[in-house]
């Protein structure tokens, strides 16, 4: 809104008592006999007192005239609308993930599909503005489309020619009969330079161009160098951004794998020299560490996903870069919108079998006699167990929950979230309780709700049941 100068204002209130526009109202503004100009329409006194009663007998709002000015008539609207409701809403849900994420260490790898597609800008911009929000990246984008493009541009083919070692790295060498030549394996990551370049608000730019002992340039896997340097600094996490979702048989988005499932769907991938999968069966190397020769046909990205969560790096997030503000939906939405594989969340937690009875029954227990769980016989609970989830822990039962899905009405019940008292005060109802949402939404459920009189409190404090 534009300003008036700096004049003063007269406030003129229609909630007087009085009938609208009596001439007897004392309340009544004196409007000079001249012409006004209201919303670019030009209006006489006359005009004016047929607006004054229509715009006071229907909102009985509050409207400025500015002194000395009264060539315009400003109404004050005091309504917010929908839309600005619905972003005041989104920015309050955000701020938690905006507080956690500060100051954090985000590895994120970006295919060479999407480094060549129109979606790469908008990613940037993306990436521009978490690290203002306080967020450390280092960038590892994909070269290989553009590399054959050029050499397409050139009128050359693709080969393998003999030389040396990498990053710092070495030579990879001659596998079953291929001399890969001027591909590397990465040896070390220069994680002091690395770091100081972190805290003085760089972003980093890692290429996937090596250096070996001798000088020579080598030409590395881009999901090697970026599983590399995530395990080398510590990064919180490894964000892969290719051109396409992980689906499952049925074509649905696979929310998020255990480690265990991502290890099942990695039986048989590694990387190659560009493209992601190898063109025979072959082993690869990370940071020095052989791993056994795998099959060709699957998803490298998982293989670098289950890799550097057993290396310690605690969650993996592949997106699908084709789709408009992958990232911030990732990072701020409770749902996400890609694939997440987690060692820190799900490590140990599976739905329930029959020799798990026990260890719920002992659980749920101590619970049940205080009143704070609903007692359940050991045969309803036998009839229930298929709806039971558990987390284990070197062979004990730690924590467990039941999710009771209503498929019609798209909505489910938890119940019978209960942690042993050895392991309270560790996140893990926290954890059980994430899993169970996630759960839920790859089930296409919409909306989760519990029955208590004893816990509401817990729930509330984590936003996630009103």
């Amino acid at each position: 809104m534009a300003t008036l100068r700096s004049r003063p204002w007269s406030d003129y209130n229609t909630n007087c008592g009085h009938e609208a526009w009596s001439s007897s109202c004392p309340c009544k503004p004196k409007i000079p006999n001249y012409c006004l100009r209201v919303k670019n329409q030009r209006i006489g006194a006359s005009g004016l007192a047929h607006l004054w009663q229509k715009w006071g007998m229907r909102s009985r709002k509050r409207y400025l005239v500015a002194q000395g000015y009264s060539s315009q008539v400003l109404r004050e609207a005091y309504v917010v609308s929908e839309e600005d409701k619905r972003f005041v809403s989104a920015l309050r849900e955000v701020q938690p993930y905006i507080f956690l994420n500060r100051g954090r260490t985000f590895v994120v790898m970006i295919a060479g599909e999407i480094v060549a597609s129109p979606y790469f800008d908008a990613i940037l911009q993306d990436i521009a503005f978490l690290h203002h929000l306080g967020i450390k990246f280092v960038l590892v984008p994909g070269t290989h489309v553009e590399i054959d493009t050029l050499l397409a541009q050139r009128g050359k083919n693709p080969k393998f020619a003999a030389s040396g070692n990498f990053l710092a790295a070495k030579r990879r060498g001659v596998i079953a009969g291929v001399d890969y030549g001027a591909t590397g394996e990465v040896k070390k990551v220069d994680v002091v330079r690395m770091r100081e370049r972190l805290d003085g608000g760089c972003i980093v730019l890692l290429s996937n161009l090596g250096y070996s002992s001798s000088g020579e340039v080598l030409n590395c896997n881009t999901y090697e160098v970026a599983t590399a340097c995530s395990l080398a600094i510590e990064a919180d996490k490894l964000i892969c951004i290719i051109d396409g979702p992980i689906l499952d048989e049925s074509g649905r988005l696979i929310r998020f794998l255990t480690l265990e499932e991502a290890d099942t769907f990695n039986n048989g991938v590694g990387f190659d020299n560009g493209n992601g999968l190898w063109s025979g069966e072959q082993g690869f190397a990370i940071g020095g560490h052989e791993r056994q020769s795998r099959l060709n046909g699957y998803l490298s990205e998982l293989a670098a996903a289950a890799f550097v969560c057993r290396g310690g790096v605690q969650r993996v997030h592949l997106l699908d870069g084709t789709k408009g503000g992958v990232l911030l939906l990732e990072l701020f939405k409770r749902d996400g919108m890609g694939t997440m594989v987690a060692s820190d969340v799900y490590e140990g937690t599976r739905m329930a079998r029959v020799s798990d009875l026990s260890g719920i029954r002992q659980i749920i227990q101590p619970l049940e006699a205080a009143g704070t769980l609903v007692r359940r016989t050991d045969e309803e609970l036998q009839k229930a167990l298929d709806s039971y989830i558990v987390v284990e822990r070197e062979g004990q039962i730690i924590a467990c929950a039941a999710l009771f899905p209503f498929r019609e009405e798209k909505c489910a019940e938890v119940a019978a979230i209960a942690v042993s008292p050895d392991c309270r005060g560790q996140g893990q109802g926290d954890k059980l309780l994430d899993y169970i949402e996630k759960k839920a939404s790859s089930l296409g459920l919409e909306k989760l709700f519990l029955l208590t009189t004893r816990t509401a409190d817990w729930f509330k404090r984590r936003g996630v049941f009103s």
